[in-house]
């Protein structure tokens, strides 16, 4: 698929979420966000570049720093060269991430603020110059409408070095400003490797390999096939093999953006996790 198919996927998608016509209500006064925005701005300096994603209208807009750290002109950097500039490795996972994101915010089983609830992950973006490199991105809601409905994300990014293979995305969820822990950012810059380690060891047992893996190879295949690969008694399968994979992989990525096994499949595929 390519980064066209795949931006057009995602544009479908807010389309239907975030109709164009519709009126929006929203909670955040520009003071509010300009008084957030002027805070990131003195970061720039720092290996810091942000932008907002609006997400009714599917624009970029509020960019800064990006010239001085990826290479692109804040000013015509669209919402494409954004999608363009993801390793073509975990766009996938990434749009899956971000439709279970969506449905998250949006489920009405957390009480979201502005600039609280953070999505961190460990993104390679291409430099304007053809080179990729890592970033930590973090994602705050930026806008949030009357009826509850995040309707922008400020995205936050800062450089750690140079991308490597072996790199995964390192998907992590904060429900409040908890304060990252020196450990964790010593992870995250990349002094150890005990992030991307956590995710190269899988909590999945052997038969759960299996299943998985037979996932990856046909994502239709059926319960009784799969039965039959592994062994495993048909209703035991169903009733327990699979919501226990999934709570292992929500348990494992600290995430519960997976609902189904195919989700799970696809996911460890696109990060050459299996």
């Amino acid at each position: 698929m390519t980064p066209k198919e795949q931006l057009d996927l995602a544009k479908a998608f807010l389309e239907h979420h975030y109709p164009i016509d519709k009126k929006y209500h929203p909670l955040i006064s520009t003071e509010r966000q300009t008084i957030e925005l002027e805070k990131l701005k003195n970061c720039i300096d720092y290996e810091q570049f942000f932008f907002v994603l609006d997400l009714p209208r599917q624009a970029i807009i509020h960019a800064n720093g990006l010239d001085k750290w990826l290479g692109y002109n804040n000013d015509n950097f669209k919402f494409f060269d954004y999608f363009k500039s993801i390793h073509p490795r975990h766009r996938i996972s990434l749009n899956q991430l971000a439709n279970s994101t969506f449905h998250v915010a949006n489920s009405g089983s957390y009480d979201l603020a502005f600039m609280n609830h953070r999505m961190i992950i460990q993104i390679p973006l291409l430099h304007g110059k053809g080179k990729y490199q890592l970033f930590k991105r973090t994602l705050y809601p930026f806008q949030i409408d009357k009826s509850g409905m995040v309707t922008a994300y400020l995205n936050h990014f800062v450089l750690l070095r140079d991308y490597d293979e072996s790199d995964s995305l390192d998907l992590r969820i904060a429900l409040n400003q908890r304060t990252i822990t020196t450990s964790e950012n010593e992870a995250v810059l990349g002094m150890n490797r005990v992030n991307v380690e956590k995710t190269r060891i899988l909590p999945f047992s052997k038969t759960e390999k299996i299943i998985l893996k037979a996932y990856i190879n046909n994502s239709e295949i059926s319960h009784s096939e799969l039965s039959e690969l592994t062994g495993v008694n048909l209703n035991t399968l169903k009733k327990t093999h699979n919501s226990r994979i999934i709570k292992k992989a929500r348990d494992h990525f600290q995430t519960q953006a997976f609902k189904t096994l195919k989700e799970v499949a696809d996911y460890l595929k696109g990060e050459g996790l299996l």
